[in-house]
């Protein structure tokens, strides 16, 4: 065994459905190869977005924040008062630059409580979808949902553009779909 890992934050709506999808693909497609699937339920995410997320951040990790692109993460050991291994993803899923940073549950009040002391303003899933409908994001169960293809969303440009001809989940459906005028 290789021991690689990957990590991937599920739509807390549809985990489970997703979790079972992925299961079945793996089986389908890997069969006994030494690939498993978890579902880590003593994980916490805080996401820490805006202009100053960076800058609030940096303090705790050694990495420095300006060098980590967009869609990149790292893994990193955090003392002050945390003790704990943080994950950071720079994804700015609300259209603000930002990180979403995984970490032990026990690890999460600790991790707050230091953001509170740097000054950073706690703000609940309404200014999160207020930001994501400003920058033109969809909200899972308003502009997509499974009744509710990536055509209708206006999210072609997600769709692989390369090698089209290699099928993937939802490629017949997506082809009737893009072939009505």
């Amino acid at each position: 065994m290789c021991g690689l890992r990957r990590g991937m934050v599920l739509n807390g709506g549809n985990k489970w459905k997703d979790l079972e999808h992925f299961e079945e693909v793996r089986r389908r497609e890997y069969g006994n190869a030494d690939i498993k699937i978890e579902h880590l339920e003593d994980q916490s995410l805080v996401a820490v977005q805006g202009p100053y997320a960076a800058e609030a951040l940096q303090k705790l990790f050694k990495t420095d924040l300006q060098r980590v692109s967009f869609m990149q993460f790292f893994k990193e050991k955090v003392e002050a008062g945390i003790n704990a291994e943080l994950t950071a993803y720079r994804t700015g899923y609300t259209g603000e630059d930002g990180f979403e940073v995984s970490m032990p549950s026990a690890a999460a009040v600790p991790f707050v409580e230091f953001l509170l002391s740097e000054g950073v303003t706690p703000a609940g899933l309404a200014a999160r979808d207020a930001l994501r409908l400003e920058a033109g994001l969809c909200l899972h169960g308003h502009d997509i949902s499974e009744d509710i293809s990536p055509v209708e969303a206006q999210l072609q440009w997600t769709i692989r553009k390369q090698n089209q001809k290699i099928p993937f989940i939802g490629y017949e459906a997506l082809q009737k779909i893009k072939a009505v005028p």
